[in-house]
């Protein structure tokens, strides 16, 4: 009877796991740095502060400069209606924006009247038929409810 041609299986190194974990271990590494450098920044959180005293009459002196300077272009006739409640609109936002830290410039007149009662949203309703109109809107009343927002703001 012819012997056995046959061998057991060769075993490998223990060193080898070692070293295809380690590799596995470099590349996870590697993913992780890549992911952890591209990832998009969060900006820091906006911390509402609200202004008093002489800061919120500087800003209010120069918001009813803007104003009036809108004013005078829709009595000079070169502002249509329509365009004074555009131009009013976000002047009205941003300034309740910087007085108190609400982001009003990036909130819709719903979202105003739900999340912040009172006069921003009065005032904005002034001028919010006008602004989305075809048809050029009352430009006066739309400059007298922006003077009286930021002139009587507390």
């Amino acid at each position: 009877m012819p012997t056995d041609d046959l061998y057991p299986p060769l075993q490998h190194s223990a060193w080898w796991i070692l070293v295809a974990l380690a590799l596995l271990a470099v590349v996870a590494a590697w993913f992780t740095w890549v992911w952890w450098r591209t990832r998009p920044m969060r900006p820091p959180p906006l911390v509402p502060t609200e202004l008093t005293g002489r800061s919120l009459a500087t800003l209010r002196s120069s918001y009813l400069a803007r104003i009036d300077a809108v004013a005078a272009d829709h009595e000079a006739g070169r502002l249509p209606g329509r365009d004074v409640a555009q131009a009013l609109s976000p002047l009205v936002r941003r300034f309740a924006f910087e007085a108190t830290g609400f982001p009003a410039h990036v909130k819709s007149l719903a979202e105003l009247r739900q999340e912040r009662p009172g006069p921003l949203p009065a005032a904005v309703a002034v001028m919010y038929p006008d602004e989305f109109a075809e048809r050029s809107g009352d430009g006066a009343a739309a400059v007298a409810s922006a003077r009286r927002l930021v002139a009587e703001w507390r």
